[in-house]
């Protein structure tokens, strides 16, 4: 009998089966040492290598610095507005300064949005937003004055609150008081009865617009009285924080 004979039967057919469907059979001790070598051989492979089939880590997000978070940016664009619009103005370019002061006073109020929404308030902002409104507000109102758009006693109530405001503030630090740091309501007033007014003066100086002077008048009344009331309101709280007892 063939030696092939002797492997027919129901244990031959079955062993040839398995060498057709999964090739040359191997032992059990075989396999466990090539699952051994695969393995040492993956650990031979290149650190890149092996590394594109890991899961990449999660990036931390650097924080923001305070001179370069959004807020501060549109503050800074607010600033460089104030040349730019006494370029435009004195180049007789009345539609290009309104452009620019109406762009200008709205980041006034998306800086502050943003700095909530974003939590990105800085002590840079709290610094830098008070100062670029007033160098907004005085020098555009100095161009109309100057130029007889609008009349000079509104110039000279601002710039004595602001100067009486400056005052103060030197003089707390100086005794070592505490300095408040958010404007009063009636200074919030204040401050948009005369954007309103500055607007509506520049608009009839780009469009004319007659029919706005009326609006003008009552803006530009009722942001001198408010602003005459601010002098008085912060005078009285200088006074009064002065004469306070040191904490």
């Amino acid at each position: 009998m063939k030696m092939s004979d002797a492997n027919a039967g129901p244990g031959g057919d079955q062993a040839g089966s398995r060498r057709s469907a999964f090739g040359p059979s191997t032992s059990p001790g075989t396999g466990f040492r090539e699952s051994t070598r695969l393995s040492a051989l993956g650990k031979r492979l290149p650190a890149q290598v092996s590394g594109f089939f890991r899961k990449p880590k999660a990036e931390s997000r650097k924080p923001v610095s305070e001179a370069r978070s959004l807020p501060n940016l549109l503050t800074y664009a607010r600033i460089l507005a104030v040349p730019a619009f006494l370029w435009a103005w004195y180049a007789r370019r009345p539609e290009l300064a309104l452009a620019l002061f109406a762009g200008a006073a709205l980041t006034d109020g998306i800086d502050g949005l943003l700095a909530r929404l974003l939590r990105q308030r800085t002590r840079l902002g709290a610094i830098l937003d008070p100062v670029a409104d007033k160098l907004l507000t005085v020098a555009v109102l100095a161009a109309l004055s100057l130029d007889a758009r609008l009349p000079m006693w509104l110039l000279v109530l601002v710039l004595v609150r602001d100067a009486g405001i400056a005052a103060g503030v030197a003089a707390l630090r100086a005794r070592g008081r505490p300095v408040p740091t958010s404007p009063t309501r009636l200074g919030k007033y204040s401050t948009f009865l005369l954007a309103w007014t500055l607007g509506l003066a520049l608009v009839r100086e780009a469009w004319g617009g007659d029919s706005l002077a009326a609006w003008e008048a009552v803006a530009m009344t009722l942001a001198g009285a408010c602003t005459l009331l601010t002098i008085v309101q912060y005078s009285a709280a200088w006074r009064h924080r002065m004469r306070a007892p040191a904490a």
